[in-house]
């Protein structure tokens, strides 16, 4: 299967759209960890939260995103560029929960203790950073806090 990022842009309206489907790099990612599903559903929502991040983003530049809660997952990376380059990686990729999965089980697997970290690669002088405490261990809502 395929994966899918479409940038819209609206100039005269300042609208701008971005969405994407990435089942496929999902699948190609978890496969050469030998993820269980559990552990797939969680990197499933970290790496569409970094190609949503990374079409943000300008010509070579990065955005890697640290999950490090005190679920079963342990601490899962995702990164992400402009072009919509995706890798993740997961400490704990064997988690041993029967599908199928809301986003609440996902949020079991990565903890609710814990903390999100931000890094940008902007291709100035210094990387920005920033560290917030996990809210509720579901990438998508604590992404947004």
């Amino acid at each position: 299967m395929e994966s899918y990022l479409v940038r819209v842009l609206a100039k005269k309206r300042g609208i701008r759209g971005i969405a994407c489907l990435t089942t496929g790099v999902v699948e190609e990612v978890a496969q050469r960890l030998d993820a269980s599903p559990a552990a797939r559903a969680a990197l499933g929502y970290g790496l569409t939260a970094a190609a949503l991040l990374g079409a943000l983003l300008k010509v070579q530049q990065h955005v890697a995103v640290k999950f490090e809660g005190d679920g079963p997952l342990g601490k899962m990376i995702v990164e992400s560029d402009n072009y919509g380059h995706l890798r993740g990686y997961v400490a704990q990729p064997s988690i041993a929960l029967a599908p199928p999965f809301t986003a609440n089980d996902v949020a079991a697997i990565v903890g609710q203790h814990g903390t999100l970290t931000v890094v940008k690669d902007l291709k100035v002088k210094d990387l920005y950073r920033s560290v917030v405490p996990l809210q509720t261990g579901r990438p998508d809502t604590d992404l947004t806090y």
